[in-house]
């Protein structure tokens, strides 16, 4: 059996969000309580845009910026800041407590995939420089893919790759 993990802040979560705490300009730029949450609310709302099919990955990756830099009225770059931002985020690989127990367990039992509407350029290396990356099987990434999760079609692409069949009550089994 095949256990895809979706590695978001929906469901099963096993990366925290800290990438971040991990860029210096990032830090200068909240170094104000109030200003993350605002970031937050339009990197979620362009998100839920993209899961729509309303924006692709191109235009979400420096729109995020364009929007926040002019709600917090600074001057900056939003596509040099992007380009810098999704660089050391692609470092930054922090795993919630208990996460690499988890999968640990989960892979003596299942065959494990992540699936993700996360970007290449950063998921990949992340989860290669992670701990758990030798227990799943393969990452399945909605840019590569092309088609946004939670579209049927991106799961069926998904099943299809790791063998799973659908019976006749359109279940997937291996």
């Amino acid at each position: 059996m095949v256990l895809p993990i979706n590695i978001e802040q929906k469901g099963i979560t096993l990366v925290k969000g800290e990438g971040i705490k991990s860029f210096i300009d990032f830090d200068q730029i909240f170094h104000q309580s109030s200003m993350l949450p605002v970031y937050k609310e339009i990197n979620s709302s362009l998100w839920k845009d993209f899961e729509k099919g309303n924006i692709t990955t191109d235009k979400l990756k420096t729109l995020r910026f364009k929007l926040f830099f002019n709600e917090i009225k600074i001057k900056l770059n939003a596509e040099d800041f992007s380009g810098k931002y999704l660089h050391h985020l692609s470092k930054a690989s922090f795993l919630i407590d208990g996460a690499e127990e988890f999968v640990q367990t989960l892979s003596k039992i299942f065959r494990l995939a992540i699936i993700t509407n996360g970007l290449s350029k950063v998921q990949r290396p992340r989860l290669t420089n992670s701990t758990i990356h030798n227990f799943f099987e393969d990452i399945f990434i909605s840019e590569e893919i092309g088609i946004p999760k939670p579209e049927p079609a991106y799961f069926d692409f998904v099943l299809e790759k790791l063998n799973a069949l659908k019976d006749q009550n359109n279940y997937y089994r291996r």
